[in-house]
Parts: C-alpha cells; sequence; structure tokens
C-alpha cells in the first residue's frame, strides 16, 4: 500500500489494494469513497475484524495531495462506515472454527521434535492397526435376500520403506477379523478372512509418481512448508475431487498423514493448513483410538452422514489416528458410532528381516505416466 506519511489512497487506490476481497465492489456502490490514508483503511478493516465499533476509529486529517480534497472527518467515517457493511462478511469468510484453527495452530506450534536421522541404507518399519465396517447378506434357502449385518473389522499391517526411496517397499498384511457385530440379525454369518500375506509390487516409490495417497521422499521433499503454499497446492491438486471443496481438502491431508512418513515440519504446516479449512472443527475434546486419546477434529459430509476426523495432542503435536464417526442413524447403525479407526507407529531398522524376505511375494507391478500401478499375481 501507499507510505500513509507520503501520500493518500483515492477509492482507486482501495480498490487496486483491496481487489481480491470479496464484496469490495459493494462499499464502492454505497457511496463515494473519500480519499483516506493506508492506516485508515487498515485500522478500519482491523477493527472490523476484531469487533470493534468502526466509530471508535480517529478521524484523521491528512496533508493535501494535488487535485484531491483535504480529508474530513465526516467523509472519513461516510467511508468507513460503507467499509463496515461489507467487510465483516469478508473477514469473517467461511473457515475452520476458532476453537479447531486455535487447537491445530497450538499443536503445530508444539512440534518441535527433531526427525530421527536416518541412514540411507535404513528403512522407516511403519505399523498400522485399522478397523472398518463391512457388510454382508446371504440368501436363505428359499433363494430370499436375507436382512444385511454390518461388522466391525480389524486388520494390521507392518510395511517397510526403504528411506532414501529407491528399494521397492515391503508389506506384511497380518489378516483381518472380526471385532463385533454392528447391526443385523444376532445370528448372521461372520465374515471370513484369509491369513494375509506378505508381499511386494516391486516398484520402488522414486519409479511411481509421488501424491498425497502415495508420497515418496522427493514428492514430500517438493512440498511447500509456508502454508499459505502449501494451502494452494493442496487446493490446486484436490479441485474437481470428492464430495465437496473442502471436505476433500480435509482428506487428501489425512490421507498424506496417514502414511506415516510425513516429517515433523511437514506436518506442522498441515496443521496449520487444516486450520484454515472451512468446516474443520472440534468434534471431540476426548477421542479415544486404541490405548490414546486426544482431540478429534473433523469436517462433516452431509452425502452419506459419516464424519472423518484426525485426533491430536495438541500437548505435543502428535498425530494419534484418524476415526469415522457415524453422524446419521443408517443401515442399522447407530448414530454415534465409531464406524473405522487408524494408528499408526513409525521406527528405523537397518534391514526387513530375513523371514519377512523368504516370504515376499512379488506382485509384478508396473507403473503408468500419470502414477497409476497395475499388479498381477506374482510368485516368490
Amino acid at each position: 500500500m501507499t507510505d500513509p506519511t507520503l501520500d493518500l489512497v483515492t477509492d482507486h487506490d482501495v480498490l487496486a489494494a483491496y481487489a481480491d476481497l470479496p464484496g469490495w465492489d459493494a462499499v464502492q456502490a454505497a457511496g463515494a469513497v473519500p480519499p483516506v490514508s493506508a492506516a485508515t483503511v487498515d485500522r478500519a478493516v482491523a477493527a472490523v475484524a476484531a469487533d470493534k465499533p468502526v466509530e471508535a476509529l480517529d478521524a484523521e486529517t491528512a496533508p493535501r495531495r494535488r487535485g484531491h480534497r483535504a480529508l474530513v472527518a465526516v467523509g472519513l467515517m461516510a467511508a468507513v462506515t460503507a467499509a463496515a457493511l461489507v467487510l465483516p462478511s469478508v473477514l469473517r469468510a467461511p473457515a475452520a472454527s476458532a476453537e479447531a484453527a486455535s487447537l491445530l495452530t497450538r499443536a503445530a506450534d508444539a512440534i518441535h521434535a527433531i526427525d530421527p536421522v536416518a541412514a540411507p541404507t535404513q528403512w522407516w518399519r511403519i505399523v498400522s492397526h485399522e478397523t472398518y465396517v463391512t457388510t454382508a447378506s446371504e440368501p436363505d434357502k428359499a433363494g430370499a435376500a436375507a436382512p444385511s449385518s454390518a461388522w466391525l473389522i480389524s486388520s494390521s499391517r507392518t510395511q517397510y520403506a526403504a528411506v532414501e526411496g529407491r528399494r521397492p517397499s515391503v508389506v506384511v498384511d497380518s489378516g483381518s477379523r472380526v471385532v463385533r457385530l454392528l447391526a443385523g440379525p444376532a445370528d448372521a454369518a461372520r465374515p471370513v478372512f484369509g491369513d494375509g500375506e506378505t508381499w511386494t509390487t516391486g516398484l520402488s516409490p522414486s519409479t511411481v509418481t509421488g501424491s498425497w495417497q502415495q508420497p515418496s521422499p522427493a514428492w514430500l521433499a517438493s512440498l511447500p512448508r509456508d502454508p499459505a503454499a502449501l494451502r494452494d497446492q493442496l487446493y490446486a491438486d484436490t479441485a474437481g475431487h470428492g464430495r465437496s471443496v473442502d471436505g476433500e481438502a480435509f482428506v487428501y491431508v489425512a490421507d498424506l498423514l496417514r502414511s506415516g512418513v510425513v516429517p515433523a515440519d511437514l506436518r506442522a504446516a498441515l496443521y496449520r493448513v487444516l486450520a484454515t479449512v472451512p468446516g474443520v472443527e472440534v468434534t471431540s475434546s476426548r477421542a479415544t483410538i486404541g490405548d490414546s486419546s486426544g482431540v478429534g477434529l473433523g469436517i462433516f459430509e452431509a452425502t452419506d452422514g459419516t464424519r472423518q476426523e484426525i485426533v491430536v495432542d495438541p500437548a505435543n503435536g502428535d498425530l494419534i489416528g484418524e476415526r469415522y464417526v457415524a453422524i446419521e442413524s443408517r443401515d442399522g447403525i447407530p448414530a454415534g458410532t465409531v464406524t473405522g479407526t487408524t494408528t499408526w507407529t513409525r521406527t528405523l531398522v537397518d534391514a526387513v528381516p530375513a523371514s519377512v524376505r523368504a516370504a515376499v511375494v512379488n506382485q509384478n507391478c508396473t507403473a503408468s505416466a500419470d502414477g497409476g500401478v497395475s499388479c498381477e499375481p506374482g510368485a516368490k
């Protein structure tokens, strides 16, 4: 903006300076905006943002500029009042709730842990535990459809990911088991699962285009740590996807955090981005996943009656996990039911255990230019 000690700002200058604020046209339409100093405009905006009476601003006497009248108090207040009619909606545009934004900012500030120094030859051992809902129905002896049932299922996996990203990851799926029946007849047939398997795609992360869902070390390093720039990239990458613009932004951040390989500085930046996403709110002051509890933050998607949440410890910025909660009763599952959770831990190891390597099945995968991966079952 123009230096207020040297010059005045005309309505044209104000428009140029605030052209990116929706609603400024209405300020002008409310009446001619007399010349005001940049400092006055900033003070008026700050007053509106802080819910202070605009009338409390001091009238200003400013030096003359060739071709314009000296500013008078009445003209100034007319301009400021016109701005006050519009700017509140601009400054209070939908965003994360104040409570959620404060908590996320506090969590980001608390992340001081330095990621462990990893040698290029080492591996990240990422252990994740997941619960999810599966539905099933079987026809009766007469061939009629039986009532459907919903089961909560538990599974776990261990992934060995090369630190430098140039060796194929190895995944140990430990199989799935039924936790409990969520909805349906008490005698519903329980789902049957296999024993799990140990596999690799045969592709190193460096050969696959990185993404929010499949991050590689190089892709993670390329993401901006500046929250504003990171937010721009997030919204550019989610454009046209998902059930809603802001809901998909939250989903992409959760997808990335779920990978378990997000470095501390990027995790802090992601928290700061989430603090600006409309619709994000504190959903639970004490959300428990497994043996740990934190604060639940989520966004509600009305299309399927489910809220996705991340659970954060604001005291140290630790990400405890994520969960899904039914907000509406559907398919016999009561509102308030936790329908899915994920937790993960990450440690450094020097090698993939020999017993794991001996059990590996190569799925013979190939990567396409757009980052897609297709696989065919292979042999050991």
